[in-house]
């Protein structure tokens, strides 16, 4: 159980740092978030987002930056997996954000600074990298009055903290009109002849303030000293999960139920036999779901873990089959035919010792 604890790390450094030729270093842990909810953002008809980053190695998943909380909870996202960049949009109520992937990359851009553009013109969505575009899809029409505009801007991370990102940010701009490929060519004019609704320079490089040079309404960026996320989720549903094709949700399944077979086996062997065998189910399975309880609320907690209601039901499953694997004797059949003695103990049904008469 202390294993899913494991690194012990409760209270951790916040590690956002100024770079000394500028902009702002994140790495896992780290977050950042406005003082005050962006809803500048919601009103926005047509937009174009210019993030100024680098992506550093190794580390090659994380949120960049979202208008949201998680995966359901949210506006708008721009994330890392691996090579690739998915952007997270919601376009309707009813739905969950639609994603936007561009393949490949961050293959080429990894530990190089670029300028990123990702431009909406009111019914396609285009990305670019140093003003060449990489993608164009068709998404239509938004629906902004889905749009929550007490969500918070955060970068590094998600609002819990989860998923960090690593890599330097040196601007990040988002103008109130898509602009056109052209203008990318020149991106310290395009934002000298343009009014940004929200801007981040990264330039003060001491504090732990960034300032907002847009207009209107400023929305300043904060970090704590202390790792200190915007908000802590404890025992997430399956839903607000960050989809990791390369970590099938049914590998954590089966995971968390083999993790706790041990323990329903070892359970099963120290509770009361009086107890029956609805009794002994009642007692392992209930105790097993306390551990378990109590270890899910402790990783909400920890940067590098994650809170899940599913861990429980699943850990207690993995309990039910240690005590089923017990009941049946089936590892002191192993063990026999190993011919590796069993600890009398240990046994399903130990026989009463025998004392010799003479």
């Amino acid at each position: 159980m202390l294993l899913c604890l494991w690194p012990f790390n409760f209270h951790q450094t916040n590690q956002v740092t100024w770079e000394p030729e500028g902009g702002v270093r994140f790495t896992p842990p780290a977050t950042a978030y406005t003082s005050a909810p962006p809803a500048k953002l919601a009103l926005l008809r047509e937009w174009t987002i210019l993030l100024d980053v680098k992506a550093l190695a190794p580390w090659r998943q994380g949120r960049i930056l979202g208008y949201g909380l998680d995966e359901r909870y949210n506006n708008l996202s721009v994330d890392q997996l691996f090579d690739d960049l998915i952007l997270r949009i919601r376009t309707d109520g009813d739905q969950r954000p639609r994603a936007v992937v561009v393949q490949k990359l961050f293959e080429q851009s990894t530990d190089r600074r670029f300028m990123l553009a990702i431009a909406y013109d009111g019914n396609d969505i285009s990305a670019y990298i140093d003003g060449i575009r990489k993608v164009r899809q068709k998404i239509g029409i938004i629906d902004y009055s889905s749009w929550d505009n007490l969500y918070p801007l955060i970068l590094g991370s998600f609002a819990n903290g989860k998923y960090g990102w690593r890599g330097i940010f040196y601007q990040l701009c988002v103008l109130s009109r898509a602009v056109m490929p052209e203008e990318l060519n020149s991106p310290e004019r395009l934002l000298r002849d343009t009014t940004a609704v929200l801007r981040y320079t990264f330039d003060e490089r001491e504090g732990t303030t960034v300032i907002d040079h847009g207009r209107p309404s400023p929305a300043a960026l904060l970090w704590s000293g202390e790792f200190s996320p915007y908000i802590r989720t404890v025992l997430q549903s399956p839903r607000d999960y960050w989809p990791n094709p390369r970590h099938p949700f049914i590998m954590d399944i089966i995971a968390n139920i083999i993790i706790y077979i041990p323990v329903g086996f070892l359970l099963s062997i120290l509770s009361v036999k009086r107890l029956g065998r609805i009794g002994q189910v009642i007692v392992v399975v209930v105790i097993a779901l306390i551990m378990s309880l109590t270890v899910e609320i402790a990783q909400a907690y920890l940067p590098t873990r994650s809170s899940s209601s599913v861990d429980i039901l699943t850990n207690g499953l993995g309990a039910y089959v240690g005590l089923f694997v017990h009941r049946k004797g089936w590892v002191e059949k192993i063990l026999s035919a190993l011919n590796v003695s069993f600890p009398r103990q240990f046994q399903k049904d130990p026989l009463p010792q025998t004392h010799s008469t003479k």
